[in-house]
């Protein structure tokens, strides 16, 4: 339910500002002319907007017990905002608000109604600034109410409060349209989807604020409820068979309100169900997650690892076939010498020997090789003798052989032990011969010259000696 919880009034009648918090039931106690009926009448113009047609000011005041009596002034708006009491006028130029806060009991949700009007003494009535409605806001007397930098106090021009109120959500400004205000209002407070007819309610506010004496309940519902153009049964029994109608839709209602509880509360469960499996599915698929990730780190790191290893073998072959290539090298160049060379035996018998037994070895197959090489130059020098003595044709190819021999080791070519040997062999054969003949031709000439015997026998000796290195 929505209740009245508070009244503002600025510059109306003799307050220059009050605000009065209602709770409850309220009474409003106080002499005559105290403002006991300025604050009802308060009331009367926020809610028609100002609207003359639809209020009565101090309505209470002209009727006792019945009867219509005169008072000795007739109120107007324009009279409370300039405090005019008992002839006496307190406000000469005002700006006056007057506004209602409404509350809503559930959940203390407010709403601000409220109109602004200025008021000049020497004019005719009072001038509407605006009405407004401001939903979320409960305002008091302070909140119209602005103090300038000397301390002094003054009322809030009403461009300067719709500015404020603007901040908030929802604000509503109407100017002076009393009717489509008064609508608003009843739409604002009475909810979504609720319709009330302005015209009752005003004139059930101001019949309610008459507050004279009713001689029964015919006259009650006669003067207040019903129409004054009078009663129709018809429009009646329709209202009632549309009532019945209503209450039967409204327990068709009920019990699809029910069915559909029942369906929202099914539905509920099968989505917290849902929500359930969708939360442990997740669960599983980020443990499945973390493991592939981890998985996918020592793999990374045993590839990294292999990476490296690998960069360090291919390193290494890389050193290892160059070592190869430098080996191969040096094996041609030793093959190469090897098949050049007539120490080719001294080198091979080398690799299993130290190297103080493969320096003597090496010494003595020099000497050999050179003592070999003075006897092949002997052996040539004979062998031109012989064949400038005999002439005979195996002797020369013997020389011509040698001097071939002797020419190659002048120019320093490469000989190998195959090539002297080959040589060597074709001139034993006929060195043999020349020297049985010689040997044999001697020692018949010293046969036959007996004092000489012993020069000759050295001579002889001698030349055994040279066959025997030729051999």
């Amino acid at each position: 339910m929505i209740t009245l919880s508070r009244i503002n009034l600025i510059n109306w009648y003799t307050f220059e500002r009050l605000s009065v918090d209602l709770r409850g039931s309220t009474s409003l106690i106080g002499p005559n002319g105290a403002g006991k009926s300025s604050i009802l009448d308060a009331i009367q113009v926020v809610l028609t907007g100002n609207n003359r047609n639809y209020f009565q000011l101090n309505a209470s005041a002209n009727v006792t017990a019945g009867q219509t009596r005169k008072v000795g002034e007739n109120r107007s708006v324009f009279d409370y905002c300039l405090g005019r009491v008992a002839g006496e006028t307190l406000r000469t130029n005002c700006l006056s608000y007057v506004s209602l806060v409404f509350e809503r009991e559930s959940d203390g949700y407010c709403w601000t109604v409220g109109i602004a009007m200025s008021a000049v003494e020497g004019e005719q009535t009072e001038t509407v600034l605006g009405a407004f409605i401001a939903p979320g806001q409960s305002l008091r007397d302070a909140d119209f109410i602005e103090e300038s930098k000397d301390g002094a106090s003054y009322v809030l021009p009403y461009a300067d409060l719709v500015t404020r109120l603007r901040t908030h959500e929802g604000f509503e400004n109407f100017g002076h349209r009393p009717t489509h205000f008064t609508r608003r209002v009843l739409s604002v407070l009475g909810g979504k989807g609720h319709h009330a007819d302005p015209e009752k309610f005003l004139k059930a506010l101001r019949n309610g604020l008459r507050i004279r004496e009713m001689k029964s309940a015919t006259e009650f519902v006669r003067e207040f409820l019903l129409d004054p153009a009078g009663l129709d049964v018809d429009g009646l029994r329709k209202s009632v068979a549309t009532w019945r109608g209503l209450l039967k839709k409204i327990d068709d209602l009920e019990v699809q309100k029910k069915q559909v509880t029942e369906a929202i509360a099914a539905y509920r469960e099968l989505d917290e169900k849902v929500s359930e499996e969708t939360r442990m599915r997740w669960i599983a698929s980020k443990a499945e997650r973390d493991r592939l990730e981890e998985h996918l780190r020592v793999v990374t790191g045993q590839h990294e690892a292999k990476l490296a290893e690998q960069d360090l073998v291919d390193r290494r072959v890389v050193r290892t076939r160059e070592t190869v290539g430098r080996l191969r090298e040096e094996i041609r160049d030793i093959s190469r010498a090897l098949d050049n060379d007539t120490r080719e035996q001294a080198i091979r018998e080398f690799r299993d020997l130290n190297l103080p037994i493969a320096e003597r070895a090496f010494t003595e197959a020099d000497g050999q090789y050179q003592a070999y090489f003075a006897a092949i130059g002997a052996v040539a020098g004979l062998a031109d003798r012989i064949v400038r003595t005999y002439a005979g044709e195996e002797y020369r190819h013997a020389s011509e052989a040698l001097e071939a021999l002797k020419a190659r080791i002048a120019d320093g070519a490469a000989l190998s032990a195959r090539d002297i040997d080959q040589i060597v062999v074709q001139l034993l054969p006929p060195l043999e011969r020349y020297v049985t003949s010689a040997q044999d031709a001697r020692e018949a000439h010293l046969a036959s010259l007996p004092a000489s015997g012993s020069s000759c026998a050295r001579t002889a000796s001698s030349s055994r000696a040279w066959s025997a290195a030729a051999r």
